[in-house]
C-alpha cells in the first residue's frame, strides 16, 4: 500500500468520532494538500514528515473544529440578541394606520431576515478562511524552519551570482586562449585545462541552483560529470607542463630586440637656480654622468630603452624636467605571446632595463638635481 493512501486511511480512522460529512471534508483536504506538494516534485516521505503523524493531525483537526463550533455558537448568540432587540423595539413603535403599520412590519421583518442571513453567511466564510490559514501555517513550517529556509536560499543565490561572475571571466580567458592558439601559440594543454574548468564551474552553478529550488538532482550523473571535468583539467595541466618544459629561456635579447635612443638638450636656468630632473619608472637603474666642457649653459639627457616594453614621455618646465618611463602591459603581453610562437622566452629583467646618461660641463652638472 502506498504511503499517502496509508496515511489517509489512518487519518480517517482517527476521525471516527466526527460525522461522516466532517470526516470526508478533512480527508479530502489532506488528499489535496498531498497531491499539490507531489506536483512540486517533493518526495512523499518529506510531505508526510511535514504533516505529522495521523493521530496528531486528527487531534489538531478535532480541536480546530471545536473552536469553530464555539465561534459559531457565539455568532448565533449575537444574532439572537439582535433579533430580540429588534422585536422589543418593534413593540414600542407608536400606533399608526393599519395599512402603513402592516407595510412597515413587513419591511422590517424582511430587512431583519436579510441582514441576519447575510451575517450568518459572512461569518461562515470567515470561519472557513481563518481555519484554513491557521491549519496550513501549523502544518508546513515553523518560524525557525522558515527563517532557515530563507537564509539558505539567500546564501545560495549569493554563491550562485559569485560563481556566475567567475564563470564569465573564465569564458573570456578561454576565448582569449583560443585566439592565441589560432595566432600560433601551440600550447594545447592550457586550452584543454581552461575548457575543463569552465565546464566544472558551470556544473557546480547548475547543482547549487537546483538545490536552492529543490529540484531533482541525479547524484550518479552529477558525480560522473564532476569527475570527468576534473580528469580533463588534470590532463590539460599535465600537457601544459610538458609543452612549457620545451620552451627555452634566452638571456641575450640582442638577436631580436634593440634599444631605442632618445637624446634631448636642456638649457640651464640663468638665475643660478638648480635644474630638477625627475624620473618616474618601475625599474631601478644607475645614472651615468659624462663631462663635456664644450657644452656651456646646457646639458644633454640620453635615455636608452626597449620600446616594446615602455611608453616614453617628457614634460619640461622653467626649472624642472619630468621624464616618464611607463611599462605598457598590453605591449608586454604581445611581446610574450610573440616569443611563445618561436618557442622562446626572452629575459624579462633585460627587457625592463634602461640606461640614462647626462652630459654637460662640470659647473652645469653641479646645478642638476636628479630625483
Amino acid at each position: 500500500m502506498k504511503k499517502d493512501r496509508k496515511f489517509l486511511i489512518a487519518l480517517e480512522l482517527n476521525l471516527s468520532k466526527l460525522s461522516k460529512k466532517n470526516r470526508d471534508k478533512i480527508v479530502s483536504k489532506y488528499y489535496d494538500i498531498i497531491e499539490e506538494e507531489k506536483s512540486k516534485k517533493r518526495k512523499i516521505t518529506s510531505i508526510l514528515k511535514d504533516l505529522g503523524k495521523p493521530e496528531e493531525v486528527a487531534k489538531r483537526e478535532i480541536e480546530n473544529l471545536k473552536k469553530n463550533n464555539r465561534l459559531k455558537d457565539k455568532i448565533n448568540n449575537v444574532i439572537n440578541t439582535l433579533k430580540n432587540h429588534f422585536k422589543n423595539k418593534t413593540k414600542k413603535v407608536k400606533k399608526e394606520s393599519l395599512i402603513s403599520k402592516i407595510k412597515n412590519k413587513i419591511k422590517r421583518k424582511d430587512t431583519l431576515k436579510n441582514n441576519i442571513e447575510d451575517v450568518i453567511e459572512e461569518s461562515k466564510e470567515e470561519i472557513i478562511n481563518v481555519s484554513e490559514i491557521v491549519t496550513d501555517k501549523n502544518i508546513f513550517e515553523k518560524r525557525s524552519t522558515r527563517i532557515k529556509r530563507i537564509v539558505y536560499k539567500t546564501l545560495g543565490m549569493i554563491l550562485t551570482i559569485i560563481l556566475l561572475f567567475i564563470w564569465l571571466w573564465l569564458v573570456i580567458i578561454f576565448m582569449a586562449s583560443i585566439f592565441a592558439l589560432l595566432d600560433g601559440v601551440k600550447i594545447y594543454g592550457i586550452n584543454i585545462a581552461l575548457l575543463g574548468i569552465v565546464l566544472l564551474v558551470l556544473t557546480i552553478v547548475i547543482l547549487i541552483n537546483k538545490s536552492i529550488f529543490r529540484k531533482k538532482i541525479s547524484l550518479k550523473w552529477s558525480l560522473i560529470f564532476i569527475i570527468s571535468f576534473i580528469v580533463i583539467i588534470a590532463f590539460g595541466i599535465t600537457l601544459s607542463l610538458k609543452e612549457i618544459s620545451k620552451i627555452k629561456t634566452t638571456h641575450d635579447v640582442s638577436d631580436k630586440y634593440t634599444m631605442t635612443r632618445s637624446f634631448t638638450t636642456y638649457k640651464i636656468p640663468s638665475n643660478n637656480k638648480p635644474l630638477y630632473i625627475t624620473f618616474n619608472s618601475n625599474y631601478k637603474t644607475k645614472y651615468i654622468i659624462e663631462y663635456d666642457e664644450s657644452m656651456k649653459g646646457k646639458i644633454g639627457v640620453e635615455v636608452k630603452y626597449y620600446e616594446c616594453y615602455y611608453d616614453y614621455f617628457i614634460k619640461k618646465g622653467s626649472d624642472n624636467i619630468y621624464i616618464s618611463l611607463k611599462l605598457n602591459k598590453r605591449d608586454r603581453l604581445s611581446v610574450y605571446i610573440d616569443d611563445l610562437k618561436e618557442g622562446k622566452i626572452y629575459d624579462n629583467d633585460e627587457l625592463e632595463r634602461y640606461t640614462v646618461k647626462i652630459t654637460g660641463s662640470k659647473s652645469d652638472i653641479e646645478k642638476v638635481i636628479i630625483d
